[in-house]
């Protein structure tokens, strides 16, 4: 990951003069290639949403009320803000202008399977609206159908790419029961 310039000002600014516990920041892939600027627009899709973005940045305060030993390693940010929001509620999020360039492949097919293969036991621990919600089809294709109308091309691909997330998603969840 990159952080925009100016970033780590901001947030420490947040920190000390805001009522925020904690902040989202919005993430684009950096590189130009087709699959690349796609999953940028899909993630444009996901600002505002909590269910899918979890906030990168807390206050010392909230992540030292967190059970750390609860977390565990099949999953990552969003689990730190499940236990953050169990422990410190209702947590005033703020989302940041900045910007988190991710230097990540466009279809991480081991990550989907890393997250399939622990679902159960995160569905278990967190069963709430927000994990209701993250692993729903249904909502995930309404938030995408915002990529149709910021670019038909690109939109298609965010479509074929998230069944495939989806896809390699359920493999995971398969072979844990294997």
């Amino acid at each position: 990951m990159c952080l925009e310039r100016g970033i780590l000002k901001e947030l420490i600014g947040f920190a000390q003069e805001s009522n925020f516990d904690a902040v989202i920041i919005n993430e684009e892939l950096l590189g130009k290639s087709f699959l690349r600027m796609a999953r940028t627009i899909e993630k444009e899709c996901y600002v505002n949403a909590s269910e899918i973005q979890s906030p990168r940045f807390y206050k010392r305060q909230v992540l030292e009320k967190v059970d750390w030993k609860r977390i565990d390693d099949g999953w990552d940010e969003m689990e730190i803000f499940l236990e953050a929001r169990k422990s410190s509620p209702p947590l005033q999020i703020h989302t940041s202008n900045k910007k988190i360039w991710l230097i990540a492949d466009p279809l991480d097919i081991r990550k989907k399977l890393h997250h399939g293969k622990y679902f159960k036991m995160y569905k278990e621990k967190y069963d709430s609206q927000v994990v209701r919600r993250q692993f729903s089809f249904r909502y995930r294709v309404k938030l995408l159908t915002k990529s149709l109308k910021i670019s038909l091309p690109y939109g298609l691909a965010v479509l074929v790419l998230k069944f495939l997330d989806f896809l390699f998603f359920h493999i995971g969840r398969i072979s844990s029961y294997l």
